[in-house]
């Protein structure tokens, strides 16, 4: 399964405002 950069980053940024 290939993730777009943008989609991986976007991705990163609501896991760690789920986690915070």
């Amino acid at each position: 399964a290939l993730v777009s950069p943008f989609l991986l980053d976007d991705l990163m940024e609501e896991m760690d405002e789920c986690i915070s």
